[in-house]
């Protein structure tokens, strides 16, 4: 069995992993909030239009789940990533 991590320690890993991508992936697959952590197909499958920012829910593997803080941040970091890359603006 794995020990669980406190928000704090998922949050230094997210804020110390060095892209977008990266920080939202330990964000979806972290156990924190404890209740939802994504398994790694879900993750590897996860697709940014995936997220329904609007109602904070987003779906993984065919499920709702809410939007937490540390997945949106995660997220719009991705999104604005994406958006450079692409030459917007």
């Amino acid at each position: 069995m794995r020990p669980q991590r406190s928000g704090d320690e998922v949050r230094a890993a997210v804020d110390a992993a060095t892209t977008p991508a990266a920080r939202l992936a330990l964000a979806l697959a972290s156990p924190w909030p404890p209740s939802m952590p994504a398994r790694p197909k879900a993750v590897r499958e996860f697709q940014l239009d995936d997220v329904d920012r609007g109602n904070r829910r987003l779906a993984l593997a065919g499920r709702a789940r809410p939007l937490d803080d540390l997945t949106d941040g995660s997220e719009r970091g991705a999104l604005a990533r994406r958006d450079r890359a692409q030459g917007s603006g």
